[in-house]
């Protein structure tokens, strides 16, 4: 995997920067990938602590859930408590948008 993609992929991850001009840097890289970077799970609480604490909207969580959730080059278990919870953050008409209480619950999840 190209080191310029790779950085890009934890930027993301870590929710560095706007994801949507993540995604669009990401997209010139191509969706195809042979290998995959992990999501960690402190990567992801660190994401809802940052949200808790008024640095993000919920709109812009559900933009970086979104980025991640389609990504081929990241690796997560959908079954897995990470999986779970991008699912939810990604897609708030079915599961609701995101409150403060809620993003709690899932740092502890995340634990």
């Amino acid at each position: 995997m190209h080191p310029d993609r790779i950085e890009l992929l934890e930027q993301l991850i870590r929710l560095e920067r706007d994801p949507t001009e993540m995604s669009a840097q990401l997209s010139r890289h191509g969706w195809d990938s042979e290998s995959a970077i992990s999501v960690p799970a402190e990567a992801v609480a660190n994401v809802l602590r940052r949200y808790v604490s008024g640095h993000f909207k919920s709109e812009e969580i559900v933009r970086w859930a979104n980025a991640i959730e389609c990504r081929e080059d990241l690796a997560f278990s959908p079954d897995s408590a990470i999986g779970r919870i991008i699912f939810e953050l990604a897609n708030p008409d079915l599961e609701g948008i995101l409150e403060r209480d809620r993003a709690v619950e899932m740092v502890r999840e995340l634990s």
